[in-house]
């Protein structure tokens, strides 16, 4: 199976960056998954550090452990994940 998401090589760079500056251990995982969407207010998209659930599915991108928990890839499936470092304007996004 193929992780639903793609990522940028800035994204890709920054996640290493930010492993390597809170050394965290092998353990630990990239989480990518949404929470909400109760009603109209639709679904937010997350992105943390985390470890693997038993819910999860895990894939590997360059190098990077990744998990999804499952049933969320439907809501992420074809988005690319990249990382903005603008003046005003620093942090993650997902793009369609």
């Amino acid at each position: 199976m193929s992780i639903p998401v793609r990522f940028s090589e800035r994204a890709l760079a920054h996640i290493r960056q930010l492993r390597q500056s809170m050394n965290l251990n092998d353990t630990i995982c990239l989480r990518i998954g949404v929470k909400g969407g109760k009603g109209c207010m639709g679904v937010e998209k997350l992105i943390a550090f985390d470890e693997k659930g038993e819910k999860d599915e895990e894939f590997e991108v360059d190098g990077i452990r990744v998990v999804i928990r499952r049933g969320e890839s439907l809501y992420l499936a074809g988005m690319e994940i990249d990382y903005l470092s603008e003046e005003n304007s620093k942090g993650f996004v997902f793009r369609d």
